[in-house]
C-alpha cells in the first residue's frame, strides 16, 4: 500500500507510477469506496480521479504509453474484466482489450498482458492495438511482469512452460521467445 498524504494525495492510493517524463504521477485511489485512476504532479497539492466507472470493477494496476499521453489501466473483481486507456490529461475511458489485466507497455506501442486460460492459470500474452493481434507467451504467472531497460526482455516470477511447480523468476526474450531462469538459488517460499 502507498500513501499520497505526504504529496497531498489521497489517505489510500495504490500502484503509484511516475510518467516517462517524471512530471506526473498516476496511482489507484479509493473514490467512494471504489478503486479509480487517478493523476497528480508530484509538487502540487492537487490530484484528478480520471476514471469514475463504478460497475466495470475497481482499477487494479496501470501503466503510462511511452510516449505518455495516455494510460492504460485494468478493471475487474474476482477476474479481470479488461484493459482500458484513458488520455493522461483526461478524457473517456476506452476498453481496448476484454478479459485482459496487468498491462505493460512496450516502446513499439504494443502491449504486454495476462488472461485467464482454461484451468484458470493467468498466461501472459503480447498485443498490438493496431492490429488486434494476440499471441500467447511462453509465461504463466500471477503476478505483475517488468521490462529489462531495453524493453526486449519480460521478467516474471512463474513458470515458463506450465502454471504449475516449481516457479521461479525467469527473462523471456521478446523477439526469440526463449527464456532464462534468473537466481535458480533463490528460494522465495512462493515454490510450493
Amino acid at each position: 500500500v502507498w500513501t499520497g498524504q505526504q504529496l497531498a494525495g489521497p489517505n489510500v492510493a495504490f500502484h503509484a507510477r511516475l510518467s516517462p517524463d517524471g512530471r506526473m504521477l498516476a496511482f489507484v485511489a479509493l473514490v467512494d469506496g471504489q478503486r479509480q485512476l487517478a493523476v497528480m504532479q508530484p509538487r502540487s497539492v492537487n490530484w484528478t480521479v480520471l476514471t469514475h466507472d463504478t460497475a466495470g470493477g475497481g482499477v487494479f494496476s496501470m501503466c503510462w504509453s511511452h510516449d505518455g499521453g495516455k494510460i492504460y489501466f485494468d478493471r475487474g473483481d474476482n477476474l479481470p474484466r479488461g484493459i482500458h486507456s484513458v488520455p493522461a490529461l483526461g478524457g473517456e475511458e476506452h476498453l481496448i482489450l476484454d478479459e485482459a489485466a496487468l498491462p505493460v507497455a512496450m516502446p513499439d506501442g504494443s502491449l504486454l498482458f495476462l488472461r485467464v486460460v482454461p484451468g484458470g492459470a493467468f498466461r501472459l500474452h503480447h498485443f498490438w492495438p493496431d492490429t488486434g493481434r494476440v499471441e500467447p507467451l511462453h509465461a504463466f504467472t500471477f503476478q505483475e511482469v517488468r521490462l529489462t531497460p531495453d524493453g526486449k526482455e519480460a521478467v516474471f516470477y512463474g513458470n515458463p512452460t506450465e502454471p504449475a511447480p516449481p516457479m521461479g523468476f525467469y527473462a523471456l526474450d521478446l523477439s526469440s521467445g526463449k527464456f532464462r531462469r534468473l537466481a535458480p538459488h533463490l528460494k522465495t517460499g512462493l515454490d510450493d
